[in-house]
């Protein structure tokens, strides 16, 4: 039985939350169930998501968050959050895709980052944005994000009117 927490239930997803360091079996068949279902690297395979799960203590503050179309699991992603103080005075609430937004237990610098969504479905940036943003974010840092997740979900285009803006500290070719 999984305890997930509803996130938000919009006409096309209901987006729950879960702690895959605690329904690790729950967690790994999500994920395994959309991996046939999705394009992806293998940086968000199971062999990889699974082993970083593993190597991060109990109280981390991952969530797996899974958006059920027609009640099946339709996109998965892990959020790592955490409260940050920048310049010694500004707080900021830091989100991170894929990792846990800690220094120390993100030095295994994921490539490829994205989310896993099912082909047969849809998913636009106000799907994906609509419900993230009831998770109080500042910051919404994507390392290693996959160029074609930038461009898939337009989060280079400034003049979109969206309530966010992208800020790219950095960008590195990967072989």
């Amino acid at each position: 039985m999984a305890l997930g927490s509803d996130l938000r239930t919009n006409d096309n997803f209901t987006f729950e939350y879960y702690n895959p360091l605690v329904e690790v079996d729950f967690a790994a068949n999500i994920w395994l169930t959309l991996l046939k279902k999705s394009d992806h690297s293998y940086f968000t395979s199971w062999g990889w998501i699974s082993n970083w799960l593993k190597s991060l203590p109990l109280e981390s503050n991952i969530k797996l968050i899974v958006g059920y179309a027609k009640g099946e699991p339709a996109v998965a992603f892990f959020i790592g959050t955490k409260k940050k103080t920048k310049y010694g005075f500004l707080s900021s609430n830091e989100i991170s895709l894929n990792s846990t937004s800690d220094s120390y237990y993100d030095q295994l610098f994921i490539e490829y980052n994205s989310i896993l969504v099912d082909r047969a479905i849809s998913l636009n940036a106000d799907d994906l944005f609509g419900y993230l943003n009831l998770l109080k974010w500042d910051e919404f840092i994507l390392p290693g994000a996959k160029s074609e997740f930038v461009a898939e979900f337009n989060l280079l285009d400034n003049s979109n009117q969206q309530d966010y803006y992208l800020l790219v500290d950095g960008a590195v070719s990967s072989f």
